[in-house]
């Protein structure tokens, strides 16, 4: 059954081919179902019975024309519940299945259920196969979807009146199964045989797609009516942090179920009117923005592209009545490439403008005419072909829908018309060919034939006057083909009239054969005629095609050009954006200068720090020294304590000795004793004075460790600080570094734009200059008859030229993308310019908080050190005394030389720690040196990153040069065309001069003809020529016989008044000898005009052979 419901299928498929898809479309047997559940098994032999049906179908598939469109799919259940990741933003998945959608959304609702809980997915599919014209049911706009194809998930998943709703798109892969399967199934089936060999490849194929769908079907949606897996490795989920589905509800009673943003309508979303109305698709800014489905409430449905809530893009409209339009759109109006079919059958295939058919289309009635050329505001006008549906079929230009200008009709029965037509009807100088051979060529008015014009029979007979009305009428004349006669005269004697007959027929079999050449020759200039008519006819044709392709990569021209267009659009945009930036960069910078004052006001406040920390550490050096000072006067001081007590343990055991001794000298020692109580009053007052000096020297201990360890922070802080200011300089001259690039950036990017708009503006008057070529060029072709050649090596040229403009403009358009992504590098080093810039005012305000937190330090500090300064005064003015009183213990003790050698150890100890002191000054040497080092080093860096510069540089002069170099290549180019076109002017100027020389040969041809006319007429006239040669050769026999006589009397010669006598005695004889006289002039008048016409005859065929000859170099 299904074979013949398939016997004739279009779209070039087999009759099985077509039964293949038939049987698939077929609902009660349901074999959809039990194909797709084989494919989602893992078993090998349940797969094996379905090799063969799979191999047919997906060749039949393959040679189906693949369709780039939005296809809806309904499923009676929410396919989320579980699957909820599959779903998301930006997930993408492979559908395993044999997948039947459908271009009607209309259908597939009334596929849903009602009260159930449905899903509505919507498909932007590249490579879907459409079926109805193999379908089991053709009014369903039926889809399928092959196995394998990848979809992305546009925008997450939202529910709209208890109706799941998914938007798919689909990423086009190289790898699909129908193209492998359609390469390795090249074999074709024929009408008898049902049984089709499968490939090893298609077997093998099969099985790993199937075996790779059953294992990742039966894992995520086994039991589901359509079951969709996503692969691991491709599923990426994008989760946008900004967005939230929520429902609204306005005032007026609209409602809103999608992504929100910014309390804004961004991302997908769903939006239906009080009034009937219902909008699904994407969003932006609380405008259409993407791709979305829009539904009047009059029942007008578009699904398409949008921007800025209008149709701007490829979509789909359809009318309540019927009509629908499925192409390109510009600001809410047609343009561009689209199709256009009316309820009543009528459709238009081709371009559009301004909402208005314009540019190259073909028109379809619904009677079976058709119409293919040019059109202009929505008239046909231009080069076109109309066919009827009779077999008329008419090539040529049109104005305002009627056929106007140069054309060729033929119809069905033969007859064919070339030449001039006004408002549809022949008018104007024209060429008619019946099909019975008759020809007309001549003027036409109104569609009959009026004025001059030559009509020619095909027996050779020809009329060429006037007509009037489509009737002879006027001046003219017929030429016919004459047949000699000959009239013979009773007076000659038969022999002489059988030579005379012979001669005139072997002169009328000459004539005949000459006329038989002639007509020959006559056969075959008009076969080469009808030859360089047909191929003129095919040089048209080809004229009109490549005229069609022209106008088509016209077309193509314009809509890059419109591309073009919303890029420069697009780049203004982001040049005013870039604009923005840059001033508000300048305000950044300004505020950077006007802060300069302010950062150079703490840069010599940071200074004066350093100063006073510098003459602190001075200070604090000079309090050291002081302090060390004071330190070796306390260790002398303890030494001569010491020595003191020494002295007095020595007098003690002397005093003994002397008291045992000396007994008698009491009075001495009672003395001695007075003076010993002094000294040992004298003691202990110094050793009162020595516990003091030393509770001083630890008080000045701690003091001088606090100092010390205030003297650290101090530094720690400074170190801190000048990190800090270290830091914050670095930073000042990366910001600077980054201001100057961003500024050098800019100009180059300036520098770039002014070129791209330079080369744009060229560009265009190239296509200007190209455009009005084109136009001189058209209105060439319609001049051009038989030079197909050289037009076709034009037109190749041209049309490579084209491409080469159309590659020059795909290469500025990467260059524009180029700049795209440099000018987002731009704003992206410009954030972090303001971020660095809003870093650095963070840093200079903590900077000012740490400069006064540190000057209040600083205060207590000089306090602390004004204290400390007049403690050491104090102590000074102490220590002076105490050596005035040394001074006098020395003076009273003679043991001052042994007190030296221990200063001479403390002295060598003293310079010992100087020498340590030295060698560490010497390693702070030598890594200040290393420090010197590093920064050598750091400049060297700095130097390279100069060269660096430098060598960028350089490279930018070198791309400038290359981009001289490539304008001059450009210029050497359009030097070319120029040449070329001058070549094309020559080539203009001498095929008009080849016209001008076939019009003189025509004139010619047209004289000879007229001539050989008349030489027809005069051999009409030959009779008589004859009649006259005949009477003539008869006087010729009499002349001779005279003659012969006269020779006689020459030998025997008469006396001189012999003609006397015989005038006077013979007048009759006399009478006859001038007769014969008066022959023998007649007979060498007539022999000269017989030598002039031949002659003549000579010269006509002299001529006859070099026309003969220049019309082989024409053909040629």
């Amino acid at each position: 059954m299904a074979k013949e419901m398939c016997s004739n299928p279009p779209d070039r498929l087999t009759p099985d081919e077509s039964a293949s898809i038939y049987l698939y479309t077929i609902e009660p047997v349901g074999i959809y179902r039990k194909l797709n559940e084989a494919i989602e098994t893992k078993q090998q032999d349940v797969l094996e019975p379905w090799f063969l049906y799979l191999k047919l179908f997906h060749v039949a598939l393959s040679k189906l024309p693949s369709q780039r469109k939005s296809v809806w799919r309904g499923i009676n259940k929410d396919i989320t519940i579980g699957t909820s990741d599959l779903f998301v933003s930006g997930a993408t998945f492979t559908w395993w299945r044999v997948t039947s959608c459908s271009a009607n959304i209309k259908i597939v609702k009334e596929f849903m259920l009602q009260h159930a809980q449905n899903t509505l997915i919507m498909i932007n599919c590249t490579s879907g196969k459409r079926v109805d014209k193999h379908s089991s049911y053709p009014d369903e706009e039926e889809i399928i979807l092959l196995p394998g194809t990848q979809l992305k998930v546009v925008g997450d998943s939202f529910e709209l009146n208890g109706l799941r709703v998914i938007h798919l798109h689909e990423i086009e892969n190289n790898k699909r199964v129908s193209e492998t399967v359609s390469s390795n199934g090249a074999e074709k089936t024929s009408d008898d045989s049902q049984s089709i060999t499968p490939a090893i490849s298609v077997t093998s194929l099969v099985g790993s797609y199937a075996s790779t769908a059953a294992s990742l079907v039966s894992t995520v949606l086994k039991n589901t009516t359509d079951s969709i897996v996503s692969s691991p490795l491709t599923t990426s989920v994008l989760k946008t942090v900004t967005s939230k589905i929520s429902a609204t509800t306005f005032k007026n009673g609209d409602r809103y179920e999608g992504q929100m943003c910014m309390g804004m309508k961004n991302g997908y979303g769903a939006y239906k009117w009080t009034s009937g109305g219902e909008y699904i698709g994407e969003w932006k800014n609380n405008d259409f923005h993407g791709y979305g489905l829009r539904i009047w409430a009059s029942g007008d449905e578009y699904s398409g592209q949008w921007i800025n809530n209008k149709r701007e893009g490829h979509g789909k409209y359809i009318w309540s009545n019927g009509n629908q339009y499925d192409g390109d759109w510009i600001n809410d109006k047609k343009w561009g490439t689209g199709i256009f079919t009316w309820a009543s059958g009528d459709k238009y295939d081709g371009q559009y403008e301004n909402d208005m058919k314009h540019g190259h289309g073909t028109y379809t009635w619904s009677n079976g005419n058709k119409y293919t050329g040019n059109w202009k505001e929505d008239d046909c006008t231009g080069k076109g072909t109309f066919i009827w549906l009779d077999g008329r079929k008419y090539v040529g230009d049109f104005v305002a829908g009627e056929r106007s200008g140069f054309g060729i009709q033929t119809w069905q029965c033969g007859d064919e018309y070339i030449g001039q037509w006004v408002n549809g009807t022949q008018e104007g100088h024209g060429k008619y060919t019946w099909s019975n051979g008759n020809q007309y060529d001549g003027e036409w008015i109104d569609g009959r034939k009026w004025s001059t014009g030559i009509f020619t029979w095909t027996s050779g007979d020809k009329y060429d006057g006037q007509y009037q009305n489509d009737m002879k009428h006027g001046h003219g004349f017929i030429t016919k083909l004459l047949v000699l006669t000959i009239i013979m005269d009773d007076e000659h004697d038969i022999n002489d009239f059988k030579k005379i007959y012979n001669g005139l027929i072997q002169e009328r079999d000459k004539l005949l054969d000459e006329i038989v050449q002639l007509r020959c020759e006559l056969d075959t200039n008009a076969l080469k005629d009808n030859d360089q008519k047909r191929q003129i006819r095919e040089a048209k044709e080809q004229i009109i095609t490549l005229e069609e392709k022209l106008v088509r990569e016209k077309n193509e021209s314009i809509k890059e050009s419109k591309k073009r267009t919303q890029i420069e659009f697009e780049l203004q945009t982001r040049k005013s954006d870039f604009e923005m930036k840059n001033t508000e960069f300048e305000v950044q910078k300004a505020q950077l200068e006007r802060q300069k004052p302010e950062f150079e006001k703490t840069k010599k406040y940071v200074r004066k720090l350093e100063e006073d920390n510098v003459r602190l550490e001075k200070d604090n050096a000079i309090l050291q020294v002081e302090i060390d000072h004071a330190r070796i006067e306390s260790s002398k001081c303890v030494m001569i304590n010491e020595k003191l007590v020494n002295d007095c343990a020595s007098y003690v055991t002397k005093s003994h000795e002397k008291d045992n001794e000396l007994v008698q000298l009491r009075k001495e020692r009672d003395d001695e004793q007075m003076k010993k109580d002094q000294l040992k009053k004298k003691l202990q007052e110094f050793k009162n004075q020595i516990g003091e000096i030393e509770q001083q020297r630890e008080r000045l201990r701690l003091t001088i460790s606090s100092l010390e360890q205030d003297i650290n922070l101090y530094k720690k802080k400074e170190n801190e600080n000048s990190r800090q200011f270290d830091i914050l300089i670095c930073e000042r001259e990366n910001l600077n570094k980054t201001c100057q690039k961003l500024i050098n950036d800019n100009r180059k990017q300036i520098d770039e734009t002014k070129m791209i708009e330079q080369s744009k503006i060229t560009l265009e008057q190239d296509i200007k200059n190209y455009k009005e070529e084109i136009q001189k060029q058209q209105k060439i072709i319609l001049q051009i008859k038989k030079e197909r050649d050289s037009y076709i090596t034009n037109a190749y040229t041209l049309t490579n030229q084209v491409f080469q403009l159309m590659d020059e403009a795909k290469k500025k358009k990467q260059e524009l993308s180029g700049h795209k992504q440099k000018i987002d590098a731009l704003q992206s080093q410009l954030k972090q310019a303001q971020q660095l810039n809003e870093t650095m005012i963070f840093d200079r305000s903590l900077q000012s908080k740490h400069s006064a937190e540190y000057r209040d330090e600083i205060g207590g500090l000089k306090r602390k050190l004004e204290i400390t300064s007049h403690q050491m005064d104090q102590l000074k003015v102490e220590m002076q005394d105490k050596e005035r009183e040394l001074v006098h213990t020395q003076d009273e003790h003679d043991n001052v030389k042994k007190e030296k050698k221990q200063l001479m150890l403390t002295i060598k100890h003293l310079n010992n720690e100087s020498k340590k002191r030295e060698e560490a000054r010497k390693i702070r040497q030598i890594e200040f040196e290393n420090l010197n080092k590093k920064l050598s080093k750091v400049n060297e860096e700095h130097e390279q990153q100069i060269k660096r510069l430098k060598k960028a540089i350089s490279e930018r002069h070198v791309l400038g040069t290359q981009l001289v170099r490539r304008n001059d290549e450009l210029a050497l180019l359009y030097e070319k065309l120029k040449i070329q076109q001058s070549v094309v002017n020559s080539g203009e100027l001498q095929y008009k001069t080849r016209l001008e020389d076939i019009r003189i040969l025509k004139l010619e041809l047209k004289k000879l003809s007229h001539e050989n006319s008349n030489l027809l007429d005069k051999l009409s006239h030959t009779d008589d020529l004859k009649r006259e040669l005949f009477h003539s050769q008869r006087e010729l026999i009499c002349e001779r016989t005279r003659s012969r006589t006269l020779e006689e009397e020459l030998q025997n010669p008469m006396n001189i008044h012999r003609w006397r006598k015989l005038e006077g005695s013979d007048p009759s004889t006399f009478e006859l000898i001038q007769k014969v006289q008066l022959l023998q002039k007649r007979l060498i008048q007539k022999t000269e005009e017989v030598v002039q016409k031949d002659l003549l005859i000579q010269e006509r065929e002299q001529s006859y052979a070099a026309l003969k000859h220049i019309l082989g170099n024409v053909n040629v």
